[in-house]
């Protein structure tokens, strides 16, 4: 990247208006693995974190969606997913996915799917699992990715994360 690029990400990050289609950039260009490489260790980069670590502070639920598209994209590679790690990203995606509405499930399990593909150890495994096992029986929603989220959290953790009482609130009523 030259320094013309680097001016134009500089403009959108300075521009405080339309956070969401801020994002939205952002997360289509850090979608692409050689770019989140190229900009792994730059200002870019810090800046939009410390975005993302602010707002995480008094979030909106169309920050929150904004946030999790930016770490989906990021999830979606190897190069990201280390990002995401390197970067103490993982512990506040914990805490929106604890706060956050049904409307962003379907986010939170691909990144949650994604993360634990590239076998990145997720913070908090037990009370993820517990809300997950909660998601199985009310959520209304395809329990088909809370099952592949499940499966991937409890074989890359370190901790005994399933609870014998999730098992028998969630798991025995499918049986």
């Amino acid at each position: 990247m030259n320094t013309f690029h680097f001016q134009i990400l500089d403009l959108i990050l300075d521009s405080n208006e339309c956070f969401e289609m801020k994002f939205s950039i952002f997360s289509e260009l850090y979608s692409n693995e050689f770019f989140c490489s190229e900009m792994q260790k730059n200002e870019i980069t810090t800046r939009i974190i410390d975005i993302i670590l602010k707002s995480f502070q008094d979030p909106s639920e169309s920050s929150i969606k904004s946030i999790l598209s930016f770490i989906l994209a990021l999830s979606s590679h190897q190069t990201g997913c280390q990002l995401l790690n390197d970067e103490d990203l993982l512990q506040p995606f914990s805490q929106i996915f604890f706060l956050a509405s049904q409307k962003v499930l379907n986010l939170s399990l691909k990144i949650l799917i994604n993360l634990t593909n590239a076998r990145i150890e997720i913070p908090q495994p037990s009370l993820i699992v517990s809300c997950l096992m909660i998601d199985l029986l009310y959520s209304g929603f395809d329990i088909h990715p809370i099952i592949i989220a499940l499966r991937n959290i409890i074989s890359i953790s370190s901790t005994q994360c399933v609870q014998e009482i999730d098992l028998q609130h969630s798991i025995l009523p499918l049986l």
